[in-house]
């Protein structure tokens, strides 16, 4: 009886294991087809926003550049002038009289302006 019972358990844990691995990795190559969640995130199987600055989700997690945590001190325009820091584009070269983090004020006038 003890036998059973020992096979009975170790047929459980090895259909739990192979359902584990069969979910991770249904989960790993749905980031392929676009529907990376949450879960696949936290997960680390998440693409990275590799650019910040052309107004497109590059990684599919439906938020675009500096709205993405992904772009978190990275260069929101192709200059430099312009880093994205906590989800927001702020202006870094604020003695250049340009609108380098593109929301209509010019340097000093603009408050977002950290440089």
């Amino acid at each position: 009886m003890a036998e059973a019972k020992k096979l009975k358990i170790k047929t459980i844990i090895i259909i739990f294991v192979i359902l584990l691995l069969l979910c991770a990795g249904a989960f790993y190559y749905a980031r392929d087809a676009g529907f990376v969640g949450k879960f696949t995130e936290a997960a680390g199987f998440g693409s990275v926003e590799k650019n910040c600055y052309d107004l497109e989700d590059n990684d599919g997690d439906t938020l675009t550049d500096c709205a993405d945590p992904d772009c978190n001190e990275k260069a929101c325009d192709d200059t430099g002038g312009c880093l994205c820091q906590v989800r927001q584009a702020k202006e870094v070269r604020c003695w250049d009289s340009k609108d380098n983090d593109a929301d209509g004020l010019i340097d000093s006038d603009d408050p977002n302006c950290v440089g």
